[in-house]
Order: structure tokens, then C-alpha cells, then sequence
């Protein structure tokens, strides 16, 4: 007897797309770390050189030299002055010595720095799911939650997938995230504030947006971003650590270190990849992949349950409570059902959602209302001041008349009779 396969039961199929996108990331994060490796190894053999090369003098040296031997000039210092000059000549040719001594050893540093990050690279790659899971502090879920556990089965099982493992985040602000190399490893985390804020139906649509990223492979490829914007970031964190150690010394009275160093100024176009074009980079790569993938998630959400309205619910009610605010970190702030981190005090002056992780709920429920067929009349509604809510129908029904109003937030429109 022929077995059939089951095949997840989505609305897109973006595996391909994302196997595609993973290898663009791949070349992404090639290209964005050699200007760091390439200014980490000049600094390193800058200063390799002007420690153990050939003591070099500068143009002005020469310039105070030539003005001395110039003014004690006689006809019993001209054989003096030639062997001077015998000598600032051997100075030179150690200059340039030092030179090329500087493109010898640079290469040699680059090829050291490459494994070292590749080493790196490699230790957070090779259990990117722990990683995250560690990150956000979520644990294994408890007995208590079983219900939880219970509705994220049953949905896996109607989509063709693997049924992943259930996470619990302790921490009220409610929210949720997928992550995983395949689905047969990936995990769903949510947190406490999601569990106490949704009822089934409302969970059941936060489980089912999750469950389409995992069997789109979105994970992977979220979870591969996360990897890179690790490591785009570390070396930022180190230093910002670093700095904060610092002004916690001058605070206690502590003497600190503030000469100068020439080393510091060779160092200053890696302090300005570090801290200006890495993070920016990483935030765009952030941005332009997961903005898209959540209007996705939440069409297949909907067809997975077959009850847009849960799904509507619980984006009206985690809008009018809140994802902001917790503690993940910036890495990781893509994999979230809702955007976890604040707006930059940059972007709030701006008004500028150009490196948003998530697009505006508001958005996405115009987008899922968008979607139900038209023969299903729906109330357009304005749960918030400033917001605008279309609908492509004209018409109105009850069940979804009450959306808003029953998640505690504002009455609906009605449509004139």
C-alpha cells in the first residue's frame, strides 16, 4: 500500500525562497565583517611594526635635522654633515623596510582574526536554538500550562508539522516567538502575560502565526539572522561594557587610564564600524526580513484556524497592552510575535518605522481583514485615536462588530442602516 506524505497546510510556501535567502545572508555576513577584520589586522600590525620593526623618523625629524646641520655648518662639519645624512638615509630605507614589513604581517593577522571569528561564529551557530532560549530566560513548559501544550499539538498536527516544543517566558508583557533549524527542532516560546491576556481562541491564533514560520522555515532563517546580528553586535557589547566599567570607576573615584595612545587613533575606523555601521546594518538586515514574513504568518493563521477573529482579538488586545518593554535583547527582537523592544529616541523624533522589526498591528489587522473573502461583510472599526481601519467590503455582521469592544479597548463604528 502507497504511503502518503503530509504536507504542512499553509498559504505560501517561502521554503524555497528562504533556502535562497539564507545563502544571500550567508554572503551578507561575509562582506559586512571584512572592513572589521581588515582594520583590526592594520591596527594589530601598526602596532607589531612600531614596536619590534626599524626605528623610523618623520618628515619634520628630518626637517629640525637638516636646519641643525645647517646652521653649524663649516669647513670642518662638512664630513660630519655627509655621514648625518648617510644616516638619515638608512633611516629612510628602515622606513620603508617598516612598510613593507606592515603588508607582510597584515595578512598574517587577518588569516589569525578569521579563525578566531569563524571559531566564534561557529560556537554560536552550531546551537542557535539554546542560544535564544537562553537569551530570553524561557524554561521547559510546567504541568500548569498543559492547556498551552495541548492547543500547540493539535495545531501542529493539522498543519503537517512536528508538534515543537513548548517554552514559557516569566515575564508579564505578553508576546511569543518560534525559533529552530527544521521543524523537527524548533521550539515556541510565550510568555506568561500572553497566557493570563488570551483566551483559546486567541491563543490558538498566536500558536498558529508561530506554527506557519516554523513550516515556512522562517525560523531558520530568523534564527540564522540572529546569529549574525550577534555577531555583528559583540563586538559593541564588549565595548560598551567596557565604557560602563569605566564611568562605574570614575563614579567610585578610581583612577583610570586617560592618556592618549597613537593605538587608539589607528583604532578609530574600527570604533566607527563597531559602534555606527555593524549595528546599523544588522538592524536593516533585521528589518527587511522579518517586516514581510509577519503578514504571512498571519494569513496562514488564519486559514490554519479557520477563525480570523481569534487572531484579530489577540493583536487588539497585546496592541492595547503592550509588547514593549521586556528585557530581550535587540538580537532576537525579530523572532517576537510583537515588536519587544522600544523605539530608538532617534526613530520616535523621526516618526520613521524604516528599521522597525514588526509592522504596526494596526497595519497588520487591516491586512488580515483585507484578506477574508468578500462575501464576508465586516464593520470597519477605530479601536485607537489616529489609527484607520479599511475594510474591502461595505457591509457589516455582528460577530465582528464586537472584536474590539469585547477586548476592552473601544466600541466599534457601527455601519448605517
Amino acid at each position: 500500500m502507497a504511503t502518503t506524505t503530509t504536507q504542512p497546510v499553509l498559504v505560501y510556501n517561502r521554503i524555497s525562497q528562504n533556502r535562497r535567502k539564507t545563502w544571500l545572508l550567508v554572503v551578507f555576513a561575509v562582506l559586512s565583517i571584512i572592513p572589521f577584520i581588515g582594520g583590526i589586522s592594520f591596527s594589530a600590525a601598526a602596532y607589531t611594526v612600531s614596536r619590534f620593526g626599524h626605528h623610523s623618523i618623520s618628515q619634520s625629524d628630518e626637517e629640525r635635522l637638516r636646519q641643525e646641520y645647517w646652521k653649524e655648518a663649516g669647513p670642518g662639519y662638512q664630513a660630519e654633515m655627509e655621514r648625518q645624512w648617510e644616516g638619515i638615509e638608512r633611516l629612510r630605507q628602515a622606513r620603508a623596510e617598516d612598510v613593507r614589513l606592515l603588508w607582510r604581517v597584515m595578512p598574517v593577522y587577518a588569516l589569525a582574526i578569521t579563525a578566531v571569528l569563524g571559531l566564534l561564529f561557529w560556537s554560536l551557530a552550531s546551537s542557535p536554538t539554546s542560544q535564544v532560549l537562553a537569551m530570553c530566560g524561557a524554561r521547559p513548559a510546567s504541568p500548569a500550562e498543559s492547556e498551552a501544550k495541548r492547543l500547540l499539538e493539535n495545531l501542529a498536527i493539522g498543519a503537517g508539522l512536528p508538534p515543537p516544543k513548548l517554552y514559557v517566558i516569566d515575564t508579564p508583557v505578553p508576546n511569543a516567538f518560534a525559533a529552530g533549524m527544521d521543524p523537527l527542532h524548533s521550539v515556541v516560546a510565550v510568555t506568561q502575560g500572553l497566557l493570563a491576556l488570551l483566551d483559546q481562541r486567541e491563543l490558538e491564533g498566536v500558536l498558529a502565526h508561530e506554527l506557519s514560520h516554523i513550516g515556512n522555515r522562517d525560523t531558520r532563517l530568523n534564527t540564522i539572522v540572529t546569529t549574525i546580528v550577534l555577531f555583528l553586535r559583540m563586538p559593541y557589547l564588549v565595548r560598551r561594557r567596557g565604557i560602563n566599567e569605566r564611568r562605574e570607576a570614575l563614579s567610585q573615584g578610581r583612577a583610570v587610564n586617560s592618556r592618549f595612545r597613537f593605538s587608539r587613533l589607528l583604532m578609530l575606523p574600527v570604533y566607527v564600524y563597531v559602534f555606527f555601521i555593524a549595528p546599523f546594518l544588522a538592524a536593516v538586515m533585521r528589518a527587511a526580513i522579518s517586516r514581510t514574513r509577519e503578514f504571512l504568518a498571519d494569513a496562514d493563521a488564519a486559514l490554519l484556524t479557520r477563525n480570523p477573529e481569534g487572531l484579530l482579538r489577540a493583536l487588539a488586545k497585546i496592541r492595547g497592552a503592550g509588547s514593549a518593554g521586556s528585557e530581550s535583547s535587540v538580537a532576537i527582537a525579530h523572532l517576537y510575535f510583537s515588536d519587544p523592544s522600544k523605539p530608538s529616541p532617534l526613530m520616535r523624533m523621526l516618526g520613521s518605522n524604516l528599521l522597525a522589526t514588526h509592522p504596526p498591528i494596526e497595519v497588520r489587522m487591516n491586512r488580515l481583514i483585507a484578506g477574508i473573502p468578500a462575501k464576508v461583510n465586516l464593520i470597519p472599526f477605530n479601536p485607537w485615536p489616529g489609527s484607520s481601519f479599511e475594510t474591502s467590503s461595505g457591509g457589516a455582521i455582528d460577530r465582528f462588530a464586537h472584536i474590539v469592544m469585547d477586548a476592552g479597548f473601544a466600541s466599534p463604528v457601527r455601519s448605517p442602516r
